[in-house]
């Protein structure tokens, strides 16, 4: 579960939950990854109330993509 550390529509709690639901059926199937300075919707922030009041952020969609793909490559849907 990829977590943006300044997200204000979700909680970090609420992706805990979720990591925790997925790997009581799946044991060691999920985990939790908290993307630093990125918001709900990938636009990277300075802080936590400019993510808030959504001034002055940049699209930064990279590090969940990287995320993304490094994760299907551990489960062996991508080549490394």
């Amino acid at each position: 579960v990829l977590y943006g550390e300044l997200d204000w529509f979700e909680t970090r709690d609420s992706a805990a939950l979720i990591v925790d639901v997925i790997n009581r059926a799946r044991p060691g199937a999920a985990t939790l990854s908290v993307v630093p300075g990125l918001d709900h919707h990938f636009v990277r922030y300075a802080n936590r109330r400019d993510a808030y009041r959504e001034t002055g952020g940049t699209v930064a969609a990279d590090p969940v993509v990287e995320g993304i793909l490094s994760w299907l490559t551990r489960i062996g849907m991508r080549r490394p």
